[in-house]
């Protein structure tokens, strides 16, 4: 079966280098690789070979990989199929072990690019500076704190909606700290040809670009959404700026993740690749990497009732080899509560705090459990706040989102279908090699245990391991698979 046996090969992007510079890693170096790909964050490890581990060997290594150099992970199934990039890393550290008799042991470590972004300080200092790192003495309060930050200030404040926020964040802020590091006048430093990042571009991939950023539109784009990002710090303070658009996806009802896997297979058509009904995202065609911002899937994942929609076309899980279910009492909660961070609580503006929504047969079986949703960086000023279109309007977009989580994650003992489950039960599939991009729903198929637990899972994870034999396996973790125990036994 050739789908067993596929051939994989590594692409080398050095740093401070221009397109056509970049060169496969030689096969004699490879041992095993493990790809991890997950919503939280990507990864490859390399196993070096034996006749590799020595100084020999390790002069080969220093000399085909560089400090921050990227490294791009490609699969192919069998040789009639062209090669797919499957997971991208970068160099970030070496470790050599030299000891007495003579063996040399080193290791090195292939991080994720999102770890690249969480490494970025944003270092808040007196004076407003240029990308070369200049201070602009002729700026007016150019040494003052609130000068430094008048520009970024202005894009942020008073943004319509966070997709809006977001493109500001990027453009203004992160762009401006990652993105305009030059070697001259005319030419930035470049990863095989690409730079890190560059401008939000549209929702479409950016040619010249490791990192392409895909923005969609948030839950609550009809209100006025402003973030912090200075409020909390000092001069001195060094904040992650990573961290200002991460805290932004509040779980589970945004996601902000790097995906790696790109868009060319049969996979294309499934909605793991949507941002809304209208809107798609592409992985790997032009840039490398697409790091996107998006609403949950739910309407996508499951029916009004909130049940697994069983006529979306699921990706099926083939080949499994063994599937484990793990049932967890902490993801169940008998109400849930969505609300604002900064509700404007003068005047009228407290009608945002509505009630918890309760599940009567959860709160007499667990106690009083709530999830709580806060949406960060949803405000309102005054004179909008105290107009009565405005206060309805948000109340019941709110209202809206609480109900619709409602419905998937706590069951009613008066659902119209007669039975809804809990959705607490996270799986583990071993399986043979395949294309899963996380984010994803799966179906698991009719498997032994189907009268206890679903087939279907959503996909937070997936790690593929490639031996030097030519066998390739993945294993798959799921989350929100259905609970099938009775929530009212009857006796």
């Amino acid at each position: 079966m050739s789908y067993l046996n596929p051939d994989f090969k590594i692409t080398i992007l050095p740093f401070n280098a221009p397109k056509g510079k970049e060169y496969d890693m030689p096969q004699s170096m490879i041992g095993s690789i493990t790809s991890s790909r997950s919503l939280t964050g990507n990864s490859i490890s390399m196993n070096i070979p034996n006749g590799m581990q020595n100084l020999v060997g390790l002069k080969r290594f220093k000399e085909v990989f560089h400090d921050q150099c990227i490294v791009r992970l490609y699969v192919r199934k069998n040789p009639s199929e062209a090669y797919r990039q499957l997971n991208v890393g970068y160099m970030h550290g070496l470790s050599v072990n030299l000891e007495a008799m003579g063996k040399v042991n080193w290791s090195i470590q292939f991080p994720g690019l999102e770890q690249k972004l969480q490494n970025q300080e944003l270092f808040i200092d007196m004076a407003k500076r240029d990308s070369e790192g200049q201070a602009l003495t002729t700026s007016k309060n150019a040494n003052s704190f609130s000068g430094a930050f008048n520009d970024v200030s202005k894009a942020l404040s008073g943004s319509t909606g966070m997709k809006k926020l977001l493109i500001g964040l990027w453009d203004n802020v992160i762009v401006d700290l990652v993105g305009k590091f030059t070697q001259g006048a005319s030419q930035s430093y470049l990863y095989g040809g690409y730079e890190l990042l560059r401008k939000w571009n549209g929702n479409l991939e950016d040619s010249d670009a490791l990192i392409t950023p895909f923005f969609a539109n948030g839950f609550t784009e009809n209100s006025s959404t402003k973030y912090n990002i200075f409020s909390m710090n000092q001069i001195g303070s060094s904040p992650k700026f990573w961290e200002v658009i991460t805290s932004m996806a509040t779980q589970p009802l945004y996601e902000c993740f790097i995906d790696t896997l790109d868009t060319l297979g049969s996979d294309d058509a499934l909605f793991a690749a949507s941002l809304s009904s209208t809107e798609t995202y592409t992985v790997g065609e032009k840039s490398v990497n697409s790091l996107v911002f998006r609403k949950t899937p739910f309407d996508d994942l499951f029916d009004i009732f909130g049940a697994w929609e069983k006529n979306f076309d699921y990706k099926k899980i083939n080949y499994i080899s063994s599937i484990s279910f793990s049932e967890n009492p902490d993801d169940i909660y008998s109400g849930i509560h969505v609300g604002s961070t900064e509700p404007d609580l003068a005047g009228e503006g407290s009608a945002l705090l509505f009630p918890a929504k309760w599940s009567s047969i959860l709160k007499k079986r667990y106690g009083y459990r709530v999830m709580q949703v806060k949406l960060d960086g949803i405000t309102f000023g005054l004179e909008e706040t105290n107009t009565t279109v405005k206060r309805t309007e948000i109340k019941k977009a709110f209202q809206t989102i609480q109900d619709r989580l409602f419905d998937i994650f706590l069951p009613s003992d008066t659902s119209p279908t007669g039975k809804t489950y809990l959705k607490n039960v996270t799986s583990n599939v071993n399986c043979a090699f395949d294309y899963f991009r996380p984010g994803n729903g799966l179906d698991m198929g009719e498997h032994e245990a189907i009268d206890f637990y679903g087939r279907y899972g959503y996909l937070t994870g997936v790690t593929d391991s490639f031996n030097p034999m030519g066998q390739a396996t993945s294993s798959l973790q799921l989350k929100w698979v259905d609970n099938k125990e009775d929530l009212l036994p009857r006796f």
